[in-house]
């Protein structure tokens, strides 16, 4: 499966998060990550038409491009500034990695199901974010609760 994995980026100029509300707008991010995860679940488990499949997975890369680019957008407290720079490069190579496999399946080189779920599932992309979000946790800043 792929993570659906959301960092956070720093805006301009704007001041640092607090610790509290830093976790507060990964939080809100994260459950906001229901449909996206749903819609992966259907393309990998469902026979569908190649058309369909390639819709199927445009909408889920734009799903999670829209969330990246949410975390992206945090300015997070300094202390995790770095981490957070590496979840959020890490999390949109793995939307470039799934416009990739969006093209394949347009192209009818890859299809839904057990294939589009090999493409997707354990991109090194998606373990280098998930090795930020560890980093954060290990900061005090949980993502997935405590």
């Amino acid at each position: 499966m792929v993570a659906v994995v959301v960092a956070p980026g720093c805006g301009g100029g704007e001041e640092p998060l607090s610790k509290a509300d830093y976790r507060a707008e990964i939080l809100a991010v994260m459950e906001d990550t229901a449909e996206p995860t749903e819609l992966y679940t259907e393309l990998v488990v469902e026979s569908r038409s190649r058309e369909d499949c390639a819709s199927g997975v445009a909408t889920l890369e734009e799903q999670v491009d829209t969330l990246v680019e949410r975390v992206a957008e945090l300015r997070p407290p300094a202390r995790v500034d770095a981490i957070h720079d590496d979840f959020v490069e890490s999390a949109r190579k793995s939307v470039d990695r799934i416009g990739d496999v969006r093209e394949d399946v347009a192209a009818g080189a890859v299809s839904c199901g057990d294939e589009l779920n090999r493409e997707l599932y354990g991109m090194r992309s998606t373990r280098e974010a998930e090795r930020a979000i560890a980093g954060l946790e290990r900061r005090g800043y949980f993502v997935f609760g405590e």
